[in-house]
């Protein structure tokens, strides 16, 4: 087994605290998505940006069948309260890949929960010569 685990953080300089909710309209999100309310704050914005992010990452693989079935499972976790989790499995039988993976983003609408509620089922078949 592979267990690899990275912490990365962020800081924004010069960083105010304005809503962003005056800037979506601007954008064509406001005719889609109405401004949420962050518990953390006082204000409603369309998203909320701390001034430090922090991002822990979790990656855990192996090799069945002398590297012939490699499946894994990454997760992500922003200490903002959004998380990714990403298990897939990769068949190889040289020359090819055939590579399954479902994303599943779920938590607050900032960092890397942007785009939430957006699963994905990933079918990808690769030929190396």
């Amino acid at each position: 087994f592979l267990i690899s685990s990275q912490v990365f953080g962020r800081h924004i300089m010069d960083f105010n605290d304005t809503s962003l909710a005056s800037v979506a309209p601007q954008f064509g999100f406001g005719q889609f998505a109405a401004p949420i309310s962050d518990p953390n704050r006082n204000n409603a914005s369309f998203v909320t940006i701390d001034e430090h992010q922090f991002i822990h990452t979790l990656l855990v693989s192996t090799a069945y069948r002398s590297g012939a079935i490699l499946p894994q499972l990454v997760f992500l976790y922003d200490w903002q309260g959004s998380w990714l989790v990403q298990p897939g499995v990769t068949f190889v039988r040289d020359p090819f890949r055939l590579t399954v993976q479902y994303n599943y983003l779920g938590g607050q609408y900032n960092g890397i929960g942007f785009l939430r509620d957006r699963d994905n089922v990933i079918v990808q078949l690769e030929m190396v010569i």
